[in-house]
C-alpha cells in the first residue's frame, strides 16, 4: 500500500531534481530514500525519475503523479489546519438554475463580507445536485421537481439518506420576449406553443420524466424545435433578441420584466413544481450554510 511518506519523498525529489539535496533537507539517507522510491515505482508499475548528468527529471508518468501529490498536500495541509482553527469558513451549494440565487449570494455578502468566506454555488441538474450532496461534495443542494418526478427523486433521497425542505410551490409560465408574437397575449394556448422554438435546460434522467405531462391534448413529446441552454441569465438574453419561448417556473418577474421578458400563464396548466433544499439526515450544519438556508427562506 502507498505511503504518504513515499509521496512526500518524491515530491521534494521532483521539487530538487536531486536524490542527495532532497536527502538532506527530509533529514534520511540517500540509500534510504532511493529504496522509497523504487517501492513506489513497484507498487505504481511505472518510472517516476530518469537520471541525468545534473541528476534526476521526471518521467511523463512522474509528471502525472507529481500533480495528484501536489493537490493531495494541499488537502493534508487544510486536514491539519483544523486543528489550529486555521481552515477558512467554506460553502458549496449546488442548485437548479434558479433567478432567486443571485439575490441570495448578494444579501449573503452583504451580512458576511468582513470575514473571509468561500462560497462555492455550481448549477446543475436534478440527479446531479443529489448525487453531489450524497458524495460530501455540497453542502446542500436546491432542487425543483414536479408532479411526475416527484414519487422517483423522494425515492432516491431516501436510498442516498437526504432530507427534503420544501420552499415554495409554483407552475410552468410561459416566457417570451419583446419579439415573440406572443409577448402581448394574458394567457397562452399549449397549441400556440407547438411551432415554436422552446429554450431549455439540458435533459437528465429526470427531466425526461417531464414528457409525460400533457396539458389540453398537447404532449411534450410533440415540441420538435428544442435549444439547451444551461445557463439561466443567457436563456434571458435570448428570449429578450428572438422569439423563442421558456416553458418553466416564474420564480423572478421582476428581474424577467427588467430584461424585457414577460412569464405568461399558460391555460389550463395546473402543474405543481415544487422547490426547496436538501440535506444529508443527521447530519448539523456549519453556521455559516445554516445562514444562508436563512436567507435563502426568507426570499422565497
Amino acid at each position: 500500500m502507498i505511503q504518504l511518506q513515499q509521496l512526500i519523498f518524491f515530491e521534494k525529489i521532483a521539487e530538487k531534481n536531486s536524490m542527495n539535496k532532497a536527502a538532506e533537507e527530509l533529514y534520511i539517507s540517500q540509500p534510504n530514500l532511493s529504496k522509497a522510491i523504487r517501492n513506489l515505482e513497484s507498487e505504481l508499475k511505472i518510472k517516476i525519475f530518469e537520471r541525468t548528468n545534473k541528476g534526476v527529471k521526471l518521467t511523463e508518468d512522474g509528471y502525472k503523479l507529481y500533480k495528484y501529490v501536489k493537490t493531495i498536500h494541499k488537502q493534508v495541509d487544510m486536514i491539519q489546519s483544523i486543528a489550529l482553527k486555521e481552515i477558512p469558513n467554506s460553502i458549496s451549494v449546488a442548485a437548479y438554475p434558479c433567478p432567486i440565487l443571485y439575490k441570495v449570494l448578494g444579501e449573503f455578502h452583504n451580512r458576511n463580507k468582513e470575514q473571509y468566506i468561500e462560497v462555492t454555488l455550481k448549477e446543475e441538474r436534478v440527479q446531479n445536485i443529489i448525487e453531489s450532496v450524497a458524495n460530501l461534495q455540497s453542502d446542500i443542494g436546491i432542487i425543483e421537481i414536479n408532479d411526475v418526478q416527484k414519487k422517483e427523486v423522494r425515492h432516491l433521497l431516501e436510498s442516498k439518506n437526504l432530507e427534503y425542505h420544501e420552499l415554495a410551490k409554483n407552475t410552468w409560465y410561459a416566457h417570451v420576449g419583446k419579439s415573440s408574437p406572443l409577448y402581448n397575449q394574458e394567457t397562452i394556448e399549449m397549441s400556440q406553443l407547438v411551432d415554436c422554438t422552446i429554450m431549455r435546460s439540458p435533459d437528465d434522467y429526470f427531466s425526461n420524466l417531464s414528457y409525460l405531462f400533457e396539458v389540453d391534448g398537447i404532449h411534450f413529446t410533440q415540441f420538435e424545435k428544442t435549444m439547451f441552454v444551461n445557463d439561466y441569465f443567457t436563456r434571458l438574453r435570448l428570449l429578450n433578441m428572438t422569439d423563442m419561448v421558456c416553458i418553466e417556473t416564474a420564480w423572478d418577474k421582476e428581474l424577467e420584466k427588467e430584461i424585457g421578458v414577460r412569464a405568461i400563464p399558460i391555460a389550463n396548466c395546473n402543474i405543481q413544481i415544487s422547490m426547496g433544499w436538501i440535506k444529508r439526515k443527521k447530519e448539523n450544519l456549519p453556521v455559516k450554510v445554516l445562514d444562508f438556508i436563512e436567507i435563502l427562506e426568507q426570499l422565497f
